[in-house]
C-alpha cells in the first residue's frame, strides 16, 4: 500500500508543479493584456472619455472584434505552434491559456469600469483633468 501511495506522490507532485506554473504564467500574461485591453474598451467608447474622436471610435470597434473573435478561435493548436514552438507540455499550454484568458480580463475589466457613474467621471473632466489622469486616478 505503501509502494502505492509514494508512486502517486512521484506522479502527483510534479504535475501539481507543472499546473501551477502553466496558470500562474498564464494568469500574469493575460492580466498584463487584458488590463488596458478593457481600458481601451471602455475609453475609446462612443460617449465616453475619448470616445468622441473617429479614429478611436474605430479602434473600440477593431477591439470588440477582436476580442470576440478571440474568444471563438478554432486555429489555437496551429498559432501555439508557431509562437512557441510545441503544443505539448507546460511551454505548449501557457500560451493557450493566456489566449483565452487575456479576452475575458478585459472583458471584466471593461464591466468594472462601466459600473463608476459617468457623474464622477464628468466631475474630473470639469475640473480639468487630463484622459491619463482619469484613467488612472478615476478608472483604476
Amino acid at each position: 500500500m505503501s509502494q502505492e501511495l509514494t508512486r502517486i506522490f512521484e506522479l502527483l507532485l510534479p504535475a501539481t508543479g507543472e499546473t501551477l506554473i502553466m496558470v500562474a504564467f498564464a494568469l500574469f500574461f493575460s492580466v498584463i493584456i487584458g488590463v488596458p485591453l478593457g481600458i481601451l474598451l471602455v475609453i475609446t467608447r462612443p460617449g465616453n472619455i475619448l470616445g468622441s474622436h473617429q479614429a478611436l471610435s474605430l479602434l473600440n470597434r477593431f477591439l470588440n472584434i477582436l476580442v470576440n473573435f478571440i474568444l471563438l478561435i478554432l486555429w489555437v493548436i496551429p498559432l501555439t505552434r508557431a509562437v512557441v514552438g510545441t503544443t505539448i507540455g507546460v511551454k505548449g499550454a501557457i500560451f493557450p491559456l493566456f489566449l483565452y484568458a487575456a479576452p475575458f480580463i478585459a472583458r471584466v475589466t471593461e464591466s468594472a469600469i462601466l459600473e463608476i457613474k459617468p457623474g464622477i467621471i464628468e466631475a474630473f473632466i470639469a475640473l480639468g483633468a487630463s484622459p491619463w489622469q482619469i484613467i488612472t486616478r478615476v478608472l483604476l
